[in-house]
């Protein structure tokens, strides 16, 4: 029987969330509050297999805010001014404030009650001086790979009219970030991971 569920579990002071589970079709994802609500966990469970590293941890998301003398730094959700989870019908809503910066962020997650996936959303109330450059949600860091059979892990990546590294995890160290600005040199907004077994697509849907 396909299920979708929703659990958030609570600290004993009942005031905070330390984890959100969200499972939609026997897709598992877990969201941590100690790094920003970085996501710790996306598994497979009938092929048994997490997308997420465990050796690399990010936080929920990373913004690239630019000053008026034109030079940019970044903000992400491990250094929010607070956070806060609340729960909705088939997931949650996190409000993130970057006081400093007059910023407020809010990530929608939310479990697919029709399909195996999981939908994610993101807003920005901008009343600071700084202007948003680029902005990267939700940030996967992906494991190094996915099965030890040379030649079956597999990155669909969206440079130009698109790329296909095979083993990517024996060029690529653990903690690089490999990035194509889109609009720009990246096709579309899309990545896949897989192996011959399963995998995990991420993409960015119209509406």
């Amino acid at each position: 029987m396909r299920r979708t569920v929703f659990a958030l579990l609570v600290l004993a002071t009942g005031l905070r969330a330390s984890e959100i589970r969200l499972e939609s079709h026997g897709i598992e994802v877990k969201l941590d509050s100690g790094g920003g609500y970085g996501i710790t966990s996306i598994r497979d469970a009938a092929a048994g297999r997490d997308f997420i590293s465990s050796e690399a941890k990010l936080p929920l998301y990373r913004i690239t805010l630019s000053r008026p003398d034109g030079s940019s730094f970044d903000i992400t959700s491990a250094s929010a001014s607070s956070a806060s989870a609340s729960q909705t019908a088939s997931g949650v809503t996190l409000l993130f404030e970057h006081a400093q910066e007059h910023l407020q962020i809010t990530c929608a997650v939310r479990a697919d009650s029709a399909a195996p996936r999981v939908l994610w959303k993101i807003a920005t109330r901008n009343n600071g001086t700084f202007g948003v450059r680029s902005l990267f949600y939700p940030q996967w860091p992906a494991p190094l790979r996915l099965t030890g059979s040379l030649g079956q892990n597999r990155l669909l990546y969206p440079f130009l009219d698109g790329q296909e590294f095979i083993d990517p995890g024996e060029h690529m160290p653990v903690g690089r970030v490999h990035r194509t600005i889109y609009p720009g040199q990246a096709a579309l907004q899309l990545m896949a991971y897989h192996d011959a077994v399963s995998g995990l697509l991420e993409m960015a849907a119209a509406g």
